[in-house]
Protein backbone atom coordinates (compact mmCIF):
# COMPACT_ATOMS: atom_id res chain seq x y z
CA UNK A 1 0.00 0.00 0.00
CA UNK A 2 2.86 2.48 0.90
CA UNK A 3 4.66 1.16 -2.53
CA UNK A 4 1.64 2.57 -4.44
CA UNK A 5 1.23 5.76 -2.63
CA UNK A 6 4.67 6.94 -3.44
CA UNK A 7 4.21 5.67 -7.02
CA UNK A 8 1.40 7.58 -7.62
CA UNK A 9 3.10 10.75 -5.54
CA UNK A 10 5.85 10.30 -8.01
CA UNK A 11 3.81 10.10 -10.91
CA UNK A 12 1.90 13.29 -10.05
CA UNK A 13 5.16 14.68 -9.19
CA UNK A 14 6.10 13.15 -13.17
CA UNK A 15 3.20 14.85 -14.83
CA UNK A 16 3.58 18.47 -13.07
CA UNK A 17 6.96 18.35 -14.14
CA UNK A 18 6.11 16.98 -17.62
CA UNK A 19 3.90 19.81 -17.75
CA UNK A 20 6.59 22.67 -16.70
CA UNK A 21 9.65 20.75 -18.75
CA UNK A 22 8.94 18.80 -20.98
CA UNK A 23 6.57 17.42 -24.67
CA UNK A 24 3.92 15.99 -25.57
CA UNK A 25 4.69 12.52 -24.85
CA UNK A 26 6.03 12.81 -21.52
CA UNK A 27 2.92 14.54 -20.38
CA UNK A 28 0.78 12.26 -22.13
CA UNK A 29 3.03 9.31 -20.58
CA UNK A 30 2.32 10.61 -17.24
CA UNK A 31 -1.54 10.95 -17.90
CA UNK A 32 -1.48 6.78 -19.53
CA UNK A 33 0.28 6.06 -16.13
CA UNK A 34 -1.55 7.78 -13.54
CA UNK A 35 -4.70 6.75 -15.49
CA UNK A 36 -3.83 3.20 -14.98
CA UNK A 37 -3.11 3.56 -11.61
CA UNK A 38 -6.75 5.32 -11.19
CA UNK A 39 -8.22 2.15 -13.09
CA UNK A 40 -6.65 -0.39 -10.73
CA UNK A 41 -7.89 1.66 -7.81
CA UNK A 42 -11.12 1.68 -9.03
CA UNK A 43 -10.84 -2.18 -9.69
CA UNK A 44 -9.31 -2.79 -6.05
CA UNK A 45 -12.51 -1.08 -4.37
CA UNK A 46 -15.08 -2.61 -7.10
CA UNK A 47 -13.87 -6.35 -5.77
CA UNK A 48 -13.12 -5.18 -2.40
CA UNK A 49 -9.64 -4.99 -2.31
CA UNK A 50 -9.02 -9.22 -3.09
CA UNK A 51 -6.43 -9.38 -4.83
CA UNK A 52 -4.42 -13.02 -4.97
CA UNK A 53 -1.43 -13.99 -6.75
CA UNK A 54 -2.80 -17.66 -6.88
CA UNK A 55 -4.24 -17.77 -10.48
CA UNK A 56 -4.39 -14.87 -13.26
CA UNK A 57 -6.29 -11.98 -12.61
CA UNK A 58 -8.02 -10.84 -15.40
CA UNK A 59 -9.02 -7.20 -14.10
CA UNK A 60 -5.06 -6.61 -13.59
CA UNK A 61 -4.73 -8.39 -17.30
CA UNK A 62 -6.94 -5.92 -18.89
CA UNK A 63 -5.34 -3.09 -17.42
CA UNK A 64 -1.84 -4.26 -18.38
CA UNK A 65 -3.49 -4.13 -21.59
CA UNK A 66 -5.02 -0.59 -21.89
CA UNK A 67 -1.23 0.69 -20.35
CA UNK A 68 0.56 -1.12 -23.30
CA UNK A 69 -1.66 0.21 -25.66
CA UNK A 70 -1.33 3.35 -24.73
CA UNK A 71 2.22 3.50 -24.13
CA UNK A 72 2.74 1.83 -27.95
CA UNK A 73 0.72 4.64 -29.42
CA UNK A 74 2.82 6.88 -27.92
CA UNK A 75 6.13 5.29 -28.76
CA UNK A 76 4.92 4.79 -32.20
CA UNK A 77 4.46 8.58 -32.69
CA UNK A 78 6.77 10.28 -30.46
CA UNK A 79 10.79 10.42 -31.37
CA UNK A 80 11.90 9.49 -27.95
CA UNK A 81 13.89 5.94 -26.89
CA UNK A 82 12.54 5.83 -23.12
CA UNK A 83 9.15 5.44 -24.64
CA UNK A 84 10.10 2.24 -26.19
CA UNK A 85 11.53 0.70 -23.20
CA UNK A 86 8.65 1.81 -20.87
CA UNK A 87 6.51 0.03 -23.14
CA UNK A 88 9.16 -3.01 -23.43
CA UNK A 89 8.79 -3.07 -19.75
CA UNK A 90 5.20 -3.26 -19.93
CA UNK A 91 5.33 -5.91 -22.35
CA UNK A 92 7.03 -7.72 -19.54
CA UNK A 93 4.06 -7.32 -16.72
CA UNK A 94 1.61 -8.74 -19.64
CA UNK A 95 3.25 -11.54 -20.39
CA UNK A 96 3.18 -12.46 -16.68
CA UNK A 97 -0.72 -13.37 -17.10
CA UNK A 98 0.04 -16.08 -19.40
CA UNK A 99 2.77 -17.44 -17.88
CA UNK A 100 1.13 -18.09 -14.63
CA UNK A 101 -1.83 -19.56 -16.47
CA UNK A 102 0.27 -21.92 -18.16
CA UNK A 103 3.08 -22.69 -15.60
CA UNK A 104 0.82 -22.91 -12.74
CA UNK A 105 3.69 -23.63 -10.49
CA UNK A 106 5.51 -19.94 -10.78
CA UNK A 107 5.28 -18.80 -7.43
CA UNK A 108 2.97 -16.13 -6.22
CA UNK A 109 6.30 -13.77 -5.05
CA UNK A 110 7.72 -14.19 -8.68
CA UNK A 111 3.86 -13.80 -10.33
CA UNK A 112 3.57 -10.46 -8.24
CA UNK A 113 7.35 -9.63 -9.02
CA UNK A 114 6.97 -10.00 -12.73
CA UNK A 115 3.31 -7.82 -12.36
CA UNK A 116 4.77 -4.86 -10.40
CA UNK A 117 8.48 -4.36 -10.72
CA UNK A 118 8.00 -2.86 -14.55
CA UNK A 119 6.17 -0.33 -12.68
CA UNK A 120 8.75 1.19 -11.19
CA UNK A 121 11.34 0.87 -14.02
CA UNK A 122 8.39 3.31 -15.88
CA UNK A 123 8.48 5.51 -13.01
CA UNK A 124 12.17 5.81 -13.32
CA UNK A 125 12.18 5.68 -17.32
CA UNK A 126 8.92 8.96 -17.43
CA UNK A 127 11.82 10.97 -15.09
CA UNK A 128 14.81 10.18 -17.46
CA UNK A 129 12.46 10.81 -20.40
CA UNK A 130 11.65 14.04 -18.90
CA UNK A 131 15.17 15.74 -18.13
CA UNK A 132 16.71 14.18 -21.58
CA UNK A 133 12.94 16.83 -22.83
CA UNK A 134 14.25 19.37 -20.16
CA UNK A 135 18.08 19.40 -21.54
CA UNK A 136 16.83 19.20 -25.54
CA UNK A 137 14.37 22.58 -24.68
CA UNK A 138 17.30 24.23 -22.91
CA UNK A 139 19.54 23.85 -25.63
CA UNK A 140 16.64 25.13 -28.27
CA UNK A 141 16.12 28.25 -25.96
CA UNK A 142 20.24 28.66 -25.94
CA UNK A 143 20.30 28.53 -29.70
CA UNK A 144 17.14 30.72 -30.77
CA UNK A 145 18.98 33.15 -28.57
CA UNK A 146 22.16 33.51 -29.64
CA UNK A 147 23.22 36.36 -32.14
CA UNK A 148 22.51 35.94 -35.69
CA UNK A 149 25.89 36.10 -37.27
CA UNK A 150 26.93 33.37 -34.92
CA UNK A 151 27.93 30.35 -36.92
CA UNK A 152 26.27 27.10 -35.84
CA UNK A 153 29.00 24.25 -35.39
CA UNK A 154 28.35 22.44 -38.24
CA UNK A 155 28.72 24.88 -40.60
CA UNK A 156 32.23 26.12 -38.54
CA UNK A 157 35.35 26.03 -40.68
CA UNK A 158 37.08 22.12 -41.31
CA UNK A 159 34.06 20.57 -40.63
CA UNK A 160 33.09 19.41 -43.55
CA UNK A 161 35.92 18.59 -45.62
CA UNK A 162 36.28 20.57 -49.31
CA UNK A 163 35.90 19.14 -52.25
Amino acid sequence: MIGTVVQVALLVGAFVAACLWAEWPERMAALVFLATHALDRYYHWAIEGRVTYTHVDLGHLTIDIFMLAGLLAIALKADRQWTLWAAGAQVVALLSHPVRQITGGVAQLAYAVMIQAPGWLQVVLIFVGIAFAARRNRRRQAQRSAPRWRRSPATAPGRWPSG
